[in-house]
């Protein structure tokens, strides 16, 4: 039986029987954050959706300042619920990435809709997002 991805061949009783879960190949990229972001992904930055069947990992790195990221440019119709996880590589203890809910900064189907006003990731700490496609919005899946 094929999978929901289609790399992937399997069948219920062999994911039950073994216990594994199953994910995507992931896609890896870094690059350093230098400013706020409205539609991250808009502007040629590193978040890419050309494959369903792969989870986004982005990899941030906060220069000198603590910036704010107000939506991230959405996947579309082509890949409804698509998984990203975004972590912050910088090393020290005072660089920040706050992410902002339902802010208008960015255009309405690339916002977050999250329980508080912001969450903020710490060094090392990752943020997993998973884009809603019934409220068009991306909502967090964890934070570690």
């Amino acid at each position: 039986m094929k999978s929901l991805y289609s790399d992937i061949n399997t069948n219920d009783e062999e994911i039950r029987e073994s216990g594994r879960l199953l994910l995507p190949p992931e896609f890896i990229e870094s690059f350093p954050l230098g400013s706020d972001i409205d539609n991250l992904g808009s502007l040629g930055e590193p978040i890419i959706f050309l494959n369903p069947n792969r989870i986004s990992v982005c990899r941030l790195d906060p220069d000198a300042n603590n910036w704010d990221i107000t939506g991230i440019v959405a996947p579309g119709v082509d890949f409804p619920n698509k998984l990203i996880a975004i972590t912050n590589i910088n090393p020290a203890n005072n660089r920040t990435i706050r992410f902002q809910n339902n802010d208008g900064g960015s255009l309405a189907e690339n916002r977050f809709l999250l329980e508080s006003n912001a969450i903020t990731l710490k060094r090392n700490q990752t943020l997993t997002l998973r884009y809603d496609s019934l409220f068009n919005r991306w909502r967090p899946l964890s934070q570690r």
